[in-house]
């Protein structure tokens, strides 16, 4: 994640205190006599979880099947990342890079963000490196080459259930190194929009529980942190990032895009200038349709929720 010689200090935060489970991990971790581990250590602690970090990885996922209605499910993602937000608003830097993978990512990306003021936006990245990587494995097996020759296939906008897989942009390395379209070679629209399109978003959807997926969605996270800490070179990667209102998203909100990372440590950058097809135009809208409901009920939260404060 971090390379070999990079020597990393792990701490383990439970609000809940669930210290057998952790310690768990903690004796794990340390049988496995990792060289670039220094520590590891378990926390009930805000202060001593938060203060100071590189790097925070949320992973509290709120599960849709646990809840009857969307908004009591967005009442626990509020409860949780609004409490994680002022944490890291209190203890953290301004370089600290907050990767949120809990379900849903671009709802509690934004709520994070509501909750750490003082932290610039571009300190916060959502995971959807699962759906990428899927849908980057699919392009391989089909076209029978590996799958480190599969560059630039792109998640949109809603992570999961939502997503909009995009390979319209995607390359594949041939034999002699020559770079040819995916979608010259795959030569199936069907397939790309009613096959690969279902298997990923079904694949990574919010109702799926998270221990299922757990080998696939650590793998994720390795990536998604490889390619902040050491950047992405001449490719593109999706992450869920804060929006401007890039290609017609909820502005303010945080959403899916094809993102570069020039440099070691650096902040992603939106790819610029990317066209759709008019099918790829109506996924994206879907998705951004969706985003917008999610912003509304957020906001309507946050407001309530400080007023409740205002009155105390």
């Amino acid at each position: 994640m971090f390379g070999q010689n990079q020597p990393v200090t792990i701490t383990l935060y439970d609000l809940f205190a669930q210290d057998s489970q952790l310690q768990v991990l903690v004796d794990e971790a340390q049988d496995s006599g990792l060289e670039p581990l220094e520590d590891i250590h378990t926390t009930t602690d805000p202060d001593l979880a938060f203060k100071d970090i590189d790097v925070a990885i949320m992973l509290d996922t709120i599960e849709a099947a646990s809840y009857a209605h969307k908004n009591e499910r967005l009442k626990q993602c509020w409860q949780v990342y609004r409490r994680h937000g002022e944490y890291l608003d209190k203890y953290g830097k301004q370089t600290t890079k907050i990767i949120v993978t809990g379900d849903p990512v671009n709802t509690n990306a934004y709520i994070l963000s509501k909750y750490t003021p003082s932290l610039p936006k571009s300190c916060i990245t959502g995971l959807v490196r699962m759906d990428q990587n899927r849908a980057t494995f699919q392009v391989a097996n089909k076209l029978n080459t590996p799958v480190e020759a599969v560059k630039n296939v792109l998640i949109w906008g809603n992570a999961g259930s939502g997503a909009f897989i995009d390979i319209t942009h995607s390359k594949v390395q041939m034999e002699n190194g020559a770079f040819k379209p995916a979608t010259e070679l795959i030569n199936n629209e069907h397939w790309m929009k009613h096959v690969l399109q279902p298997y990923v978003q079904n694949g990574s959807s919010e109702c799926t529980p998270a221990d299922s997926i757990a080998i696939l969605k650590a793998k994720a996270i390795i990536d998604h942190v490889n390619d902040l800490w050491f950047g992405t070179n001449e490719y593109w990667t999706s992450m869920v990032v804060y929006s401007n209102g890039e290609y017609g998203a909820p502005v303010n909100f945080f959403s899916g895009y094809p993102v570069i990372i020039p440099q070691s440590k650096g902040n992603p950058i939106i790819v610029a200038d990317l066209t759709f097809e008019d099918w790829g135009e109506s996924q994206f809208e879907r998705t951004a349709h969706e985003m917008a409901d999610f912003e509304k009920r957020i906001l309507q939260l946050c407001e309530c929720a400080d007023e409740i404060t205002d009155d105390l």
